[in-house]
């Protein structure tokens, strides 16, 4: 389709899957082409992207290549300089077979960044299921900021933090907001009331939370971490969904988009006047106020959440 004269600029950042190793790329909202930042070698699983604020490296949320193997996608992070010969470089492993790191999201000031990490405990000789929101610096050494919790987000300034609530025993998940360093938690939904919601994400201004939630009456479904470390925790993922946003201070919860997709994350334009988003259906952009909905690509991208809006 014609790129041109959808009023869009800049560029996305987007992992596609190939069987032979997935390709992280740059998308030109302007033309069309696209470029290839990072090709993982057959048998690897790349999940997210994200560059930092300066463009100067990647972390990627990547789990390399295991020979003789089944590649089962729990992913380490490891830190990539765009247009580099040399390979990735680890900033955090895993120090359990059955543990992950995933969606990280750098600071504003590219010291640090947040991210969500799945690890396993035994109980009376059972397996404990667990996720925690969690920060580390550029030398792997982290801290917790919120138990039972995943998708931290930072806003654009870094003074507050959008989460999203893991309570496996009751199998909800809320969208909270607090401090950075996880304190004075807000929370923006209604705990037994409000469908699953997940990937969330903050206006420019930092002023309003968009996030993915399940439509009424539609019942709960698997989400895919559940697929793939085969835990029941509810979520807006792949069960009919749409674009919602709240304010960031709380408030009054607006529906903005109709579309009943499944698989959606987003990302905002930097000057906060359009979304765009991947689902099963493809790329999509659309007005924040849920006006002018185009379809920019069918090719479905993949990443679990990876996609980010550069200038």
């Amino acid at each position: 389709m014609t790129w041109g004269g959808h009023g869009l600029s800049g560029h996305l950042l987007l992992v596609q899957y190939h069987e032979s190793g997935d390709s992280l790329i740059k998308l030109d909202l302007e033309t069309g082409n696209l470029k290839t930042l990072f090709q993982a070698p057959a048998g690897s699983r790349l999940n997210t992207a994200a560059l930092s604020p300066d463009g100067t490296q990647l972390v990627l949320a990547y789990a390399p290549p295991t020979a003789g193997e089944i590649q089962l996608g729990y992913t380490d992070f490891y830190l990539f300089t765009p247009g580099s010969a040399d390979p990735p470089r680890a900033l955090k492993l895993r120090q359990d077979a059955n543990e992950s790191y995933f969606g990280p999201v750098w600071s504003p000031d590219g010291k640090t960044i947040v991210y969500a990490h799945f690890f396993v405990t035994t109980a009376d000789n059972k397996p404990v299921y667990h996720y925690a929101s969690e920060r580390t610096d550029l030398n792997g050494k982290s801290e917790t900021l919120i138990p039972d919790s995943f998708w931290p987000v930072l806003s654009p300034d870094g003074s507050r933090l959008a989460y999203v609530s893991a309570d496996l025993s009751s199998l909800s998940n809320d969208l909270y907001i607090a401090d950075p360093d996880g304190k004075n938690a807000l929370t923006l939904t209604s705990p037994g009331v409000t469908p699953p919601v997940d990937s969330h994400l903050f206006s420019p201004d930092g002023k309003t939370i968009y996030f993915s939630m399940v439509n009424a009456q539609t019942p709960p479904a698997t989400s895919w971490w559940e697929n793939l470390f085969g835990i029941k925790i509810v979520t807006a993922h792949n069960v009919p969904s749409d674009w919602y946003r709240v304010p960031a201070a709380g408030g009054k919860i607006e529906r903005i988009t109709n579309t009943n997709d499944t698989g959606l994350y987003g990302a905002i334009s930097p000057d906060g006047k359009h979304m765009a988003y991947i689902s099963v259906r493809g790329l999509f952009a659309v007005n924040t106020d849920g006006s002018d909905l185009v379809q920019l690509s069918d090719a479905v991208f993949q990443g679990n959440g990876n996609i980010q809006w550069l200038p």
